[in-house]
């Protein structure tokens, strides 16, 4: 398999099937962006992956960031509860532009720690009772999630073929379900980045000056993942 594939899966997923508090689908939407993303792939993608079995483990594992998400287990909650979302609008509180925000998920965390520690009467320590998990200063990592599972990928599929060559059967076996649990999860991210409500500080309704009337509704995000999506059909879909 030439390496242009790997890359070719995340582009594909980011870009065809295109926080706080948020789920971007229910499981049902997610399963769908997985399905959809596997119906998308080139036809000489190899083979192993739309297997019966493993599509299926990739459709299940869509809703794995969110079985992360729902824990009570704070540390937990506080890795995987940003990589959903990245709220565009708070950039700018940080004097930043999309176009400047680092390669690298640490240095992005560190960029914003040394504004906020220059300017700590623009940015108010959260509640901690609503902030248990410390996520409440982050603007989100999306972009920096996508960007490092397309390396775990081409990682997963650099020694599948070195396995294919010189490996026995379970090595390759191994090799292929990593693949297959990274595919899943990251679909997951792929499924949040084809939401709108997760690019934005307005994801629970509108905050703020609202010179449109837009809805301020709490219950806003979920109808759009749960009950807009069932209107649609798409929970009947099949791959």
């Amino acid at each position: 398999m030439k390496r242009i594939s790997v890359s070719a899966l995340a582009l594909l997923a980011f870009l065809q099937l295109g926080v706080h508090l948020a789920s971007a689908w229910d499981y049902e939407g997610h399963r769908v962006v997985n399905q959809l993303g596997l119906a998308s792939l080139p036809t000489n993608f190899p083979a192993f992956v739309r297997e019966p079995a493993a599509a299926e483990r990739i459709a299940f594992l869509a809703g794995e960031m969110d079985r992360w998400r729902n824990t009570p287990d704070l540390p937990l909650k506080h890795y995987s509860f940003p990589d959903h979302y990245i709220d565009m609008e708070e950039l700018a509180d940080y004097g930043l532009k999309p176009e400047m925000l680092p390669i690298f998920r640490y240095d992005f965390v560190a960029q914003l720690a040394l504004i906020r520690k220059a300017h700590p009467e623009k940015f108010p320590e959260p509640d901690a009772n609503s902030n248990q998990d410390h996520t409440r200063g982050l603007v989100g990592f999306l972009p920096w999630a996508i960007a490092e599972s397309v390396g775990k990928l081409k990682s997963n599929f650099s020694y599948l073929k070195a396995f294919e060559e010189d490996g026995t059967p379970e090595e390759i076996a191994n090799a292929q379900a990593n693949i297959i649990y990274v595919m899943g999860v990251m679909g997951h991210l792929a499924g949040d980045a084809g939401q709108p409500l997760h690019t934005t500080i307005h994801h629970h309704g509108w905050v703020g000056d609202n010179p449109h009337n837009y809805t301020t509704s709490r219950g806003f995000h979920s109808w759009i993942d749960g009950g807009f999506f069932s209107k649609t059909g798409a929970r009947t879909w099949r791959p």
